[in-house]
């Protein structure tokens, strides 16, 4: 079944976690309140103060250590999800993981998360010059959790 249209919007909301797992995009135009204002008007974040922000509204997200990969821009780290606390992991890893790739531009993180979606078995997120890849292993639970982090951010 050939995928519909996409919105010109550049906030893509995802369907219901409920949806089958496939590659779930969200593409967030945060408020220039959460970080610095990059050369094209979305806010730029590094890698610490995303989590940071993504955190404060609930994604569980733990960012890993550097990664290397050749080709592409900016910089790579090793990313999880964690339980959250008081949950049945009582705080620990999920299973599955990914990558927080942050790029130079806004437009940079657009072509990275093109690249993403076109792999049938990533989950790929991109908010402003930051775009988070998931492997599709990861627990319905922690996607709600960082698609309502991201959203709540976007609302500022």
């Amino acid at each position: 079944m050939p995928k519909p249209p996409r919105p010109t919007s550049k906030v893509l909301i995802p369907e219901p976690i409920t949806a089958p797992v496939g590659t779930i995009a969200v593409a967030m135009c945060l408020g220039a309140a959460m970080a610095g204002c990059g050369g094209d008007g979305e806010p730029t974040f590094g890698a610490e103060e995303f989590v940071e922000a993504a955190n404060r509204n609930g994604a569980g997200l733990e960012l890993g250590e550097p990664l290397t990969a050749a080709g592409g821009e900016g910089e790579i780290y090793g990313v999880s999800l964690r339980s959250p606390p008081g949950g049945d992991g009582g705080g620990e890893p999920e299973h599955g993981g990914g990558s927080l790739r942050v790029t130079d531009s806004t437009q940079a993180a657009e072509e990275e998360h093109a690249r993403c979606e076109g792999a049938a078995s990533l989950l790929c997120f991109r908010a402003a010059n930051v775009v988070v890849i998931l492997e599709d292993d990861v627990h319905p639970a922690g996607l709600a959790r960082l698609t309502d982090a991201l959203r709540a951010m976007e609302s500022g």
